[in-house]
């Protein structure tokens, strides 16, 4: 089971490494869902660690449709983000409840042979299900979901038909993942992979730090699922 955690500071993504998880998603301001962080922010959190460090590209909070202009500093970020080593792009396209296509396909050629996350505006389109398969279609590695709006609990059978319509890309399951709903999530989802955010930081508060007690504590029953 391939194991994804948010970090926000270089220490946080060492810390990933020493708990175990296998990849870090890097961001700046969890309590939105994740901004674009700094160049020598990242660049410091893929020195400090082995595993591969992916980086939210999100220039602003609220909505997923993007001007041609914000596409632009985008692709400036994307760039400046591979160049320092990120193995790993995070973003999402919608337009109208769907898949942005042609937002998507653009993204995909910033930073060739790298990987590319279609994040959790999978789960705001009008059919998510449609829509992994859009997005999986166009190329991207990973997909991040929740299975739809809501708790992730209450879309374990859509969640599982997302996984079908992705094909061969990994899908994540993320969004409320805990040590009392992972076994479940895992088994019926049918999910290969698990994506870890405030369910691993004190309180469960995006504005707190990763508790690594915790931290090593979901890494190890989600590993043995």
């Amino acid at each position: 089971m391939f194991v994804e955690v948010i970090a926000v500071s270089p220490w946080e993504a060492e810390l990933v490494e020493a708990c175990g998880g296998d990849r870090v998603e890097f961001v700046l301001d969890l309590s939105c869902g994740g901004l674009t962080p700094s160049v020598p922010e990242v660049a410091a959190a893929v020195r400090g660690v082995s595993i591969p460090v992916n980086v939210m590209i999100r220039p602003r909070p609220g909505g997923f449709q993007y001007s041609p202009g914000e596409m632009d500093q985008m692709r400036r970020s994307a760039q400046a983000m591979a160049e320092v080593g990120a193995r790993g792009l995070v973003m999402g396209f919608l337009k109208d409840g769907a898949v942005d296509l042609d937002a998507l396909k653009s993204a995909l050629t910033w930073c060739p042979g790298i990987d590319f996350t279609f994040h959790r505006a999978i789960d705001e389109a009008s059919d998510p299900v449609e829509a992994a398969r859009v997005a999986c279609g166009a190329g991207v590695t990973d997909l991040l979901t929740s299975g739809g709006p809501g708790p992730i609990e209450g879309n374990l059978d859509r969640l599982r038909r997302m996984v079908e319509a992705a094909g061969s890309v990994r899908v994540m399951a993320g969004g409320g993942i805990t040590g009392e709903n992972a076994p479940r999530v895992i088994l019926h989802g049918g999910v290969p992979a698990v994506h870890l955010g405030r369910s691993v930081r004190r309180d469960n508060s995006p504005t707190e730090p990763i508790d690594s007690q915790l931290l090593r504590r979901m890494v190890e029953l989600v590993k043995g699922v």
